[in-house]
């Protein structure tokens, strides 16, 4: 029995002490923002893994990933959901949303051997703006006459708040060029009449999407 302990004891402790690389390297996965649109031109977004050990066990391995493939898809770089890594251990592929009635979280699944990793990222609609209204219409040419710009978004998605919103004219001026939405989608800015005759054209864009834009005019006599 003795001799049985002296074998097993050093035994034990060899295997407790075992400092051996592991035969696969651990798995790190990302994206690269927290919110991607379902609209064209704002629907991408980018998914970063990386492979952390010996240089044998992170080069050129396939991460693979799971996801819903009736709401999105992977561009150039990936086919079949997988991706391989480069020499480092690092590999990128952009994603983007293809459907275009989807809201909410969309997640993913990240795997390399028994390595799982889920992430997540909210998928919301664009805004519209729905009216862009001045108040009064016509203003006298003066130099310090005023007209109420009022803006007014619409969407879906819980994100009408705390839309940051551009203001432009092509005479005149805006005070602010440049507001935050309140809870319900609205802002209002001034428009200050120039001191020459003229119809002014104030835009206002969308910060988040420049694309979503809307016009009004005002009349300077």
């Amino acid at each position: 029995m003795k001799k049985l302990l002296l074998f097993i004891i050093p035994l034990l402790l060899l295997i407790g002490c075992d400092t051996r690389t592991p035969d696969y390297a651990d798995l790190q996965f990302s994206i690269d923002q927290e919110i991607a649109y379902n609209r064209v031109n704002y629907n991408e977004f980018t998914l970063s893994v990386k492979l952390q050990g010996d240089d044998s066990q992170v080069e050129y391995k396939y991460i693979y990933f799971v996801y819903d493939h009736t709401a999105a898809a992977f561009f150039g770089g990936a086919t079949n959901s997988e991706v391989q890594t480069d020499e480092y251990g690092n590999a990128n592929v952009t994603m983007y949303i293809t459907d275009p009635n989807y809201r909410g979280d969309f997640v993913i699944e990240a795997t390399y051997e028994d390595q799982s990793i889920t992430k997540s990222i909210l998928v919301q609609d664009v805004p519209d703006i729905t009216s862009l209204v001045a108040n009064p219409t016509n203003i006298p040419a003066d130099g310090y006459s005023q007209s109420s710009i009022t803006i007014q978004l619409a969407s879906l998605s819980d994100n009408l708040e705390n839309q940051r919103i551009h203001f432009t004219t092509t005479t005149g001026s805006i005070v602010p060029n440049e507001i935050l939405t309140d809870e319900f989608g609205m802002g209002e800015v001034r428009f200050i009449a120039p001191e020459t005759y003229t119809i002014a054209t104030i835009r206002a864009e969308l910060d988040i999407c420049d694309d979503e834009t809307r016009g009004v005019q005002v009349i300077c006599e």
